[in-house]
């Protein structure tokens, strides 16, 4: 029998009770056409194996039947308490292979939803307040306590993003992800166990880990322009959607308004001087790079890169790539010179990369607007 854990307060969903999700007609007119017909793509609704839940916590995985080989978790993402834990929960119950279907109201979509729904300029500080309540205050160390008194972890807002990389730390590949009827829904396969999630934070000025000299990683201070968990979206991101003339990705739903703000005027660049202080940086050199970004570079530019430490200017300034061959090819003739002549090297490339900046082209060639 096919069974939900009944939505509860937080005190008591460890003991909610369980009651059954009907399939075949009744299930379509609850999930709808669209809906019902996506997630046939993927898994046999019928089949005993493949288990529909209206789950909000970890425990309603825990009591399922050992035999299930598929999870449909028709309740938001939104609505459950502690999504890692809940992951990891839905992770050790899959067997591998095992497919994982959810949906959530992302960000955006509510942001959306909430735009059209009041009108006028009314509208807009509703949906700045909702965003602040619902998104911020749950993950900021000093409110989320008090949140969590008063709403009981009733609803909070998640990124996409953030609901991707959580899925793929918990051990999940992603098969495929669709809007319908203004909720993101993903399908994912279990293809390994998963990781130990920590808390992640979620400041404006935080630390992320870059390949320095010798392979080594080393942490820059940064100011926050994308989702929290994007870093871990960068395999996926280049699988799915194409890259750009000058290496970046189109469509980067993972870049905040925020960041696209402080990207255009190179603002978030601005806290790796005190990289450049501490001596993890040098002025001019290749952008230090992610594990993930780094991986996706050839064998050769790897170890000519891990062979000098990282700079503040890169030499894309320079040369201005049109694509990522060339951005290779940049990187690979800046280390080639730089080796033979290091002082003179930097001179030539800082000075040149100093015009364009002033002169506005990196900017015009970064978004194609001159």
């Amino acid at each position: 029998m096919k069974n939900n854990g009944k939505h509860d307060s937080a005190n008591n969903r460890k003991n909610a009770p369980v009651l059954p999700i009907h399939l075949g007609a009744p299930l379509r007119k609850e999930l709808g056409n669209e809906v019902y017909n996506y997630i046939s793509l993927y898994v046999n609704l019928e089949e005993p194996e493949t288990e529909v839940l209206e789950a909000p916590t970890k425990f309603n995985i825990e009591n399922l039947d050992a035999y299930v080989t598929n999870i449909i978790n028709i309740k938001d993402m939104n609505f459950v308490l502690s999504p890692n834990i809940f992951l990891k929960a839905i992770n050790q119950h899959l067997p591998y292979g095992g497919l994982f279907i959810g949906k959530m109201e992302t960000c955006t979509q509510r942001r959306a939803k909430i735009l059209g729904k009041f009108l006028g300029i009314i509208s807009y500080p509703i949906s700045v307040f909702d965003h602040f309540f619902n998104a911020i205050l749950p993950k900021w160390y000093f409110t989320k306590r008090l949140y969590y008194f008063f709403t009981k972890g009733e609803y909070s807002i998640y990124s996409k993003s953030e609901i991707l990389g959580k899925l793929l730390l918990s051990g999940f590949d992603i098969i495929d992800d669709r809007v319908i009827d203004g909720r993101l829904y993903f399908v994912v396969k279990k293809i390994r166990n998963a990781n130990v999630i920590r808390n992640k934070k979620y400041g404006f000025f935080y630390k992320v880990k870059k390949v320095g000299k010798d392979g080594k990683t080393f942490e820059i201070f940064k100011f926050r322009t994308m989702y929290p968990y994007s870093e871990f979206l960068t395999e996926y991101m280049y699988k799915k959607y194409n890259l750009k003339d000058n290496g970046k990705f189109e469509n980067d739903f993972r870049i905040t308004t925020t960041g696209r703000f402080l990207r255009k005027f190179k603002i978030d660049r601005l806290p790796v001087l005190l990289n450049w202080v501490k001596g993890d940086v040098k002025l001019v050199g290749v952008q230090p790079l992610s594990k993930q970004y780094f991986g996706l570079y050839p064998k050769d530019l790897k170890e000519l890169r891990t062979k000098v430490k990282p700079g503040l200017v890169p030499p894309f300034f320079n040369e201005m790539p049109n694509s990522l061959p060339d951005l290779f090819n940049s990187e690979r003739r800046y280390l080639e010179e730089y080796f033979k002549h290091p002082f003179r090297t930097d001179v030539k490339y800082f000075f040149k990369a100093f015009s364009r900046i002033v002169l506005g082209n990196v900017y015009k060639h970064e978004t194609g607007k001159y």
